[in-house]
């Protein structure tokens, strides 16, 4: 179930959708951080026993997380302001609107959304089982230098 899927009836959706636009909104601002972050202090040189398709398979699945996690949050903004939402921080701080409302443009903004989020689930599980194969199967430091960075 998608929070879209909410009843209408439902007496919490309201603060249900507030809560995940803050969270969102949120989120992005600690990504923008993280990037600003990443490009001061550039991750370290992969292992020499790495192979160059994996090398190439963790640059892109790292370059598609970034993509993700700030494509994530964008369209769900984009998407409550095509559904005529404020989208309202800490319950005072009204973020403007950057398009107008459109009941015709929703549904392709929501089914955008909810894509993206279902494609950085799965990129996020993939990186997760690498970095487990990493540390329980080849046994070598990859695990502990993601920790360190």
């Amino acid at each position: 179930m998608t929070l879209g899927n909410t009843p209408e009836e439902a007496s919490n959706r309201k603060d249900l959708f507030d809560w995940h636009r803050w969270v969102g909104v949120t989120v992005f601002a600690l990504v923008l951080v993280r990037i600003v972050v990443r490009a001061f202090n550039r991750a370290p040189p992969p292992l020499a026993s790495i192979s160059s398709f994996q090398q190439w398979v963790a640059h892109f699945t790292h370059g598609s997380l970034y993509v993700l996690m700030v494509a994530a949050p964008l369209t769900g903004y984009l998407l409550s302001n095509r559904m005529g939402e404020a989208i309202v921080l800490f319950g005072s701080i009204n973020l403007p609107p950057l398009l107008v409302a459109d009941q015709a443009q929703m549904a392709l903004m929501e089914s955008v959304h909810k894509w993206i989020n279902y494609s950085l689930i799965g990129i996020t599980t993939l990186h997760i089982l690498a970095a487990f194969k990493h540390h329980m199967i080849d046994r070598d430091a990859t695990l502990h230098r993601m920790w360190l960075r």
